[in-house]
């Protein structure tokens, strides 16, 4: 950093596409030349006190005080000095919040995990490619615009009905989308395009096209003078430089040509993905799907708590946190369709007396496999699924502002003004990320 001349960098939890499930619980990092600052949400608060080393800071953010990365970096830097952040990793509405710094590129993407695509059968999807493109183009013709590019790694898999698996828990590939009137081009790593997938796309009249080649090919959109619609809160800075600088090339060759008047240039159209509402209306085949899915992985807990009943019960078998999280795994990966869990399962007692009782048990010191399972303590087990039809989260919906718990129980804490900082959820989706 020093070398470079930076004296603070960003380090966010979003990849290129803005898609990270740890963007929502407020993860980032911050690190000067002095410093180092952790930002996080309530359920990792214990853990990160417990793993954190002396040097650094955690800001429990979402809590009263606590002030943003941004708020931080003005506290703690002088004016003037440079703050370097990787364009592929912050969105054009992130960057236009940190306008006062300056942003340097410091790395590129690594497309670490190399898992084909794969077709995502019309039996699930419901509707084809070609009219989803057709949709989209209806919608770029009513905005004038000439072309959109798609970002987000599950609106790139919908449109073209596929999956993948570069991110762990999410059946989705490292790809961008760039829909015109009249073609469709797919951006990813070409060695995980199998026969397969070539001919679906191809049945639609999709291009691919090697991941890397989407800034140049942003770039001369902008020198043709082609409108691209850009959702800002989605599309990252790199790919709202190239466009920009598209643009800059087009109106200084405009001037050269003596077309300093000219009135129809090359403009960026700053709105939503027209993806982003299609997407969460799902057709007869993904209701199907989901609730399918719901019904084969409701089995696998029935048998799982069975199964423990009788291991803690009655055999009084000694089974760690750890142990018994990976025999639900067990039983889950039984059912028919199941491809991966949908994020890490979450397992863990919650402990009395109260001095050592984890608000949100998630594997927090006490060994490498946990605690030991024992039938005097409340079990909280989250976990969830990815199928080939359908995403489960199975997790509980539990009112927790307004209950009341007597003395001696984990719920106790909050009658004497400790925060539980998290809400329990339940999701079911159409095989794409939670």
């Amino acid at each position: 950093m020093s070398d470079s001349g930076v004296q603070a960098y960003i380090v966010p939890s979003e990849d290129a596409h803005q898609d990270s499930r740890e963007a929502q619980e407020l993860l980032c990092v911050v690190i000067t030349l002095e410093k180092a600052a952790l930002w996080t949400d309530g359920r990792y608060y214990l853990q990160a006190e417990n793993q954190l080393g002396p040097k650094w800071t955690l800001m429990r953010g979402g809590s009263i005080g606590v002030p943003s990365y941004s708020e931080w970096l003005k506290d703690n830097l002088s004016g003037g000095l440079a703050v370097g952040i990787d364009p592929f990793l912050v969105s054009h509405d992130g960057t236009e919040e940190l306008r006062r710094t300056l942003f340097d590129s410091m790395g590129d993407l690594d497309i670490v995990r190399k898992s084909p695509l794969r077709v995502h059968d019309l039996i699930y999807a419901g509707v084809d490619v070609a009219m989803k493109l057709s949709d989209a183009r209806k919608k770029l013709s009513a905005a004038g615009a000439t072309g959109v590019v798609i970002t987000m790694l599950d609106e790139v898999a919908w449109l073209f009905n596929l999956r993948g698996g570069n991110v762990p828990h999410s059946p989705v590939a490292y790809a961008h989308a760039l829909v015109q009137m009249d073609k469709a081009t797919l951006f990813t790593d070409v060695s995980k395009v199998t026969p397969d997938v070539e001919m679906h796309l191809e049945s639609s009249s999709v291009t691919v096209k090697e991941y890397s080649a989407l800034l140049s090919t942003i770039q001369r959109l902008a020198e043709s003078g082609s409108k691209l619609w850009l959702d800002p809160t989605k599309t990252n800075m790199a790919i709202v430089n190239a466009f920009s600088e598209g643009c800059t090339s087009f109106y200084a060759k405009a001037n050269v040509d003596g077309k300093n008047g000219i009135s129809d240039g090359p403009t960026a159209l700053h709105r939503p993905s027209p993806l982003s509402v299609p997407k969460t209306i799902k057709n007869a085949a993904e209701i199907s799907g989901m609730k399918q899915a719901h019904l084969r992985d409701a089995a696998a807990p029935v048998e799982f708590w069975a199964w423990l009943k009788v291991k803690i019960v009655t055999e009084k078998a000694k089974l760690t946190e750890v142990e018994v999280g990976d025999e639900l795994l067990t039983f889950r990966s039984n059912k028919e369709g199941f491809l991966e869990t949908s994020f890490d399962t979450i397992c863990g007692l919650y402990f009395l007396p109260l001095q050592n009782c984890r608000l949100l048990p998630i594997l927090t010191g006490l060994g490498e496999n946990g605690a030991l399972v024992d039938d005097e303590y409340l079990l909280l087990l989250d976990s969830g699924a990815q199928y080939t039809d359908g995403t489960v989260h199975f997790e509980g919906h539990i009112s927790i502002d307004q209950a009341v718990f007597p003395e001696n129980t984990p719920g106790f804490v909050l009658r004497i003004g400790l925060d539980y900082c998290h809400e329990f959820t339940s999701c079911l989706r159409d095989v794409l990320v939670l």
